[in-house]
């Protein structure tokens, strides 16, 4: 390193001030900023020496590999040493001496004359004034960024939420293969019915959508998107509503919607058409610069303050339809997304399943992707059960399935319902600040497990959401740039990612078993063969798992090689090991992970032949769905007022006694309602003879020891006891032999019942 001294006044990002008892120091540093590999790095450290008397001071400098982010760039002083932290190998160092004279300031610039590789490093100085109990340590950091890929294709799983064309060359140079634009949105085109201007002209917003996808398509990216906020003038809005607020609501008229989606993928998809079907003036169509559209967005936010469609999901669906098939007359290569929804939810999914249209086609039938976003926010992603964007208000219940759980179940249905459709996750993210977001530190080690988990959960595409910002609002602190313009370290631990699995397709990972539960292990399949990615949850933790020599590769990019004997350590921040040999212990773990899988496979194959009851009281409205053994089952809804026919239709037997609902739980359909049970109520069954697990939720009405009772046909009588309701979990369980059908469900006092469930036992 060298030492080049200056006399100027320069106020940096770090700043800190000390009065001892000869001198009055303040030390500022320029901020965090990144560099292209293999370039000098070097830093302004400003000293201003306000007191009377000259300040010598004796400077360490170092550069390290940060991999962990384990210190903030910040500045602080002490009374007693404070040495450099070790936060890796050291890369460049030099001592230094420097004299400030009285009242004056004095800027070093330390450069390194050491190149640094693709990596996140820390930047640290440490001063001690002599003749002064005065210590200080000043921290920054560098990011070296990675060059761009070669190439990007549609085949690429990563993609980022866009909105402004300056940020084309960081997203090229990040790798993301797809860009999902905001702003194609369809009160930003149609002026009025049949006005239909993509050139900017339509206000107040001016976006020009040609030049926009044009610019994607030249820089090498597919795009996406998401096509909804209906014009002032086609709203269904009261007139009373706020004009910015009329955007989320239905259109007063479906086939405007459908109109407009003709001539957007008219003109942006890959096929041309007459001029007497296009409404712009120019008549432009077949440009090839939009390659798949979502027909509204997070359509399940329907809050009218906020949400983002005022109406029901029927609604939706009936506006859904007719503009997905006119998509399809426009470019049936376009691809055609129904809306995504907020959250995982099933239920919520299995509607374009369940909806059913007069002709007997069912959404589901018309959508090319099956269509998600999720948010952990605070919550680490393997733990997560609360989306904070899905779930605004409130906390989740007891017994919330974690938001993995939720990504595993949504990969069985669709294998169920659509095999071969992919899953997008079109939005997923971590802000910096704000209600639902943590630290920079959090953001960076976050990023890449939530993409990997849901990688190995099934999902096919994933896009971030957001390229740029960094204020501490919801949403607003998510992105890779910050509002500067540079890039968060967020944006190493994305790009990383990218070119460490590049190649992994859906069925390319498979999960390890490891005894720890706090160690996440996944063995992927790349173009550079294998990789095993491994990190710890919460804190750190050790891997016994021995693999000789290997080239490790940080979340953030740097690259060693290493030799891994057991046991080593891990940390939240994960790692990627290349250069493996599939042999030993890890082909064991390999080979077991093979037998899980493919003993799950066999258990939802089985499953399709299993007998069972789903039973879900109070209303005829939002059936549950059974999930954790096998294929996803849809309940059986029954009120009241439905009655038993023998072979024909479950149903009471004797009268219940009324239906109510639980209002706390509304959002939950199996807990949302019950039917009342009383001493003399039977519910029948027609069930074939075997062993069934038995689960259910119900809450005790009457006083003293209550029981759910189930009765077959023999005349044998197991009973169960009620527990205390907690959350959304089940408070009935046992197990129960039908030796002949049907069976008789009833109490010996008042009971009122959501749900129960009775499933076969699989040998």
């Amino acid at each position: 390193m060298k030492l080049i001294q200056k006399t100027l006044c320069l106020m940096g990002l770090l700043l800190i001030s000390h009065t001892a008892l000869q001198a009055e120091l303040q030390l500022s540093i320029s901020p965090d900023r990144s560099s292209d590999p293999n370039q000098p790095i070097s830093r302004d450290l400003t000293i201003v020496n306000d007191s009377s008397q000259p300040a010598k001071l004796n400077i360490q400098f170092s550069i390290q590999p940060d991999p962990q982010f384990s210190v903030p760039s910040q500045v602080e002083s002490s009374s007693s040493p404070i040495t450099l932290p070790s936060t890796g190998p050291v890369l460049d160092q030099t001592n230094l001496t420097v004299e400030v004279g009285a009242n004056e300031t004095k800027t070093v610039n330390l450069q390194s004359e050491k190149t640094l590789d693709v990596g996140f490093y820390l930047l640290g100085a440490s001063i001690h004034e002599k003749g002064q109990d005065q210590y200080y340590l000043v921290t920054v950091h560098q990011l070296v960024l990675h060059e761009a890929l070669p190439e990007i294709n549609a085949d690429s799983r990563f993609g980022m939420n866009v909105s402004n064309l300056d940020y084309i060359d960081m997203n090229r140079r990040l790798g993301v293969g797809w860009i999902r634009f905001e702003n194609l949105k369809w009160a930003f085109i149609n002026l009025g019915k049949d006005q239909f201007a993509f050139d900017g002209s339509v206000g107040p917003w001016h976006v020009k959508m040609d030049e926009t996808l044009s610019s994607y398509k030249e820089a090498g990216f597919q795009t996406v998107g998401y096509f909804f906020q209906t014009p002032w003038w086609a709203s269904s809005a009261p007139s009373d509503v706020k004009r910015s607020r009329k955007l989320a609501y239905p259109p007063a008229d479906y086939a405007n919607y459908a109109d407009a989606v003709f001539q957007t993928i008219a003109r942006y998809g890959s096929v041309e058409h007459p001029e007497s079907e296009l409404k712009s003036k120019n008549k432009k169509s077949g440009l090839g610069t939009l390659n798949m559209l979502e027909l509204w967005n997070e359509v399940n936010l329907n809050n009218p303050k906020w949400g983002f469609w005022v109406g029901t999901q029927p609604e939706y669906f009936e506006m859904f339809r007719p503009a997905a098939e006119a998509a399809k007359k426009a470019d049936p290569d376009t691809m055609i997304s129904h809306s995504s929804y907020a959250g995982l939810g099933l239920d919520l999914v299995d509607q374009l399943r369940t909806y059913t249209y007069e002709d007997g086609s069912h959404p589901l039938d018309y959508t090319d992707i099956i269509n998600v976003h999720f948010y952990t926010g605070k919550q680490l992603p393997e733990l997560a059960a609360q989306d904070p964007n899905a779930q605004r208000t409130g906390k989740s219940m007891k017994g919330t399935p974690r938001i993995e759980s939720d990504l595993a179940a949504l990969n069985i249905w669709r294998n169920q319902f659509k095999p071969g459709t992919e899953i997008w996750l079109t939005e997923t993210g971590y802000d910096v600040g704000g209600p639902i977001g943590g630290t920079l530190r959090m953001q960076a080690a976050k990023l890449p497990r939530a993409l990997m988990m849901s990688m190995a959960n099934g999902v096919d595409k994933i896009f971030w959401y957001r390229e740029k910002g960094s204020d501490p609002s919801m949403h607003g602190g998510a992105g890779l740039l910050a509002n500067d313009e540079l890039p968060q370290p967020s944006w190493l631990t994305f790009a990383t990612l990218i070119r460490e699995l590049h190649g992994a397709d859906r069925n390319d990972c498979l999960q390890l078993p490891y005894p720890d539960e706090n160690i996440r292990l996944y063995l992927w399949k790349t173009d550079q063969g294998p990789v095993l990615t491994a990190w710890a949850i919460q804190n750190g933790g050790t891997v016994d798992l021995p693999l000789g020599k290997v080239t490790q590769t940080d979340a953030f990019g740097y690259k060693s090689e290493v030799t891994l004997d057991s046991p080593w350590e891990v940390n939240d921040f994960p790692i990627y090991l290349s250069g493996i040999e599939l042999s030993g212990r890890l082909l064991e773990l390999k080979d077991q992970a093979v037998q899980l899988k493919t003993a799950e496979m066999r258990m939802i194959e089985a499953s399709k032949d299993m007998n069972y009851a789903l039973l879900d009281f109070g209303s005829q409205d939002s059936p549950g769905l059974l999930r954790g053994h096998g294929i996803i089952r849809p309940f059986e809804t029954y009120t009241s007022e439905d009655t038993y026919e023998a072979g024909a239709q479950n149903g009471f037997s004797k009268p219940a006694r009324q239906d109510g609902t639980v209002g706390h739980l509304a959002r939950y359909p199996l807990f949302s309602d019950y039917t009342r049970f009383d001493a003399n109520t039977e519910f029948t069954v027609d069930l074939d003879p075997g062993t069934y697990e038995v689960e259910g939720r119900a809450k005790q009405v009457s006083k003293g020891e209550l029981l759910l009772q189930i009765t077959d046909a023999s005349g044998k009588t197991e009973g169960y006891q009620i527990g205390k309701p907690e959350g959304i979990l089940p408070n009935i369980g046992g197990v129960f032999t039908v030796k002949q059908g049907p069976v008789r469900i009833h109490c010996n006092g008042y009971m009122d019942l959501s749900w129960l469930s009775l499933v076969e036992v699989q040998e």
